[in-house]
């Protein structure tokens, strides 16, 4: 009975993923994980919009620092003005960046089903490696004009493991 059990552990740990402490580290596999902003890349400007104004947009990418691959990785951007006050938040799945032309010409709703599209353009966000970044753009409507934004933060809004059979 122990055997079994012993096996039944192993087999969770080893080749399902499943992290129990202790056993997992013992076993040799990887524990924790997580999606993490590159700073270094991180940028916020504004862009004006023919049908919706002025649009601020939050760019960058995200490392996938899981020891497996992730797909439909989200993140949520974060605008403060006024003495560092939160104003809004965004959401966008990686791997959907539209260029400046595209942000100066296309309306609310279809950029809004960019940033919706859990794939990525060309299926970029489906199989993420370990150690890979995958570029991402979080747009920002209908921000009030007396509104002077101060500053902004991105982080991991959530991934999926990829199967690896």
């Amino acid at each position: 009975i122990l055997a079994l059990l012993a096996g039944g552990v192993f087999g969770l740990v080893k080749y399902a993923g499943i992290q129990i402490p202790y056993v997992s580290e013992w076993l040799g596999a990887k524990t924790g994980g997580a999606v993490v902003p590159v700073e270094s890349t991180l940028k916020g400007y504004f862009v004006t919009n023919a049908k919706a104004g002025n649009l601020y947009v939050v760019e960058g990418q995200v490392r996938n620092d899981f020891g497996s691959p992730r797909s439909s990785i989200r993140v949520t951007g974060k605008v403060f003005a006024d003495g560092k006050k939160f104003q809004r938040s965004a959401s966008a799945y990686c791997g959907n960046l539209m260029t400046p032309e595209e942000l100066q010409s296309l309306d609310l709703a279809e950029i809004s089903q960019r940033m919706n599209n859990r794939s990525g353009a060309n299926n970029s966000n489906l199989r993420v490696a370990p150690g890979q970044s995958i570029p991402f753009a979080v747009v920002f409507a209908n921000l009030p004009p007396e509104v002077k934004l101060e500053e902004f933060a991105v982080e991991a809004a959530g991934s999926f493991p990829v199967d690896q059979k």
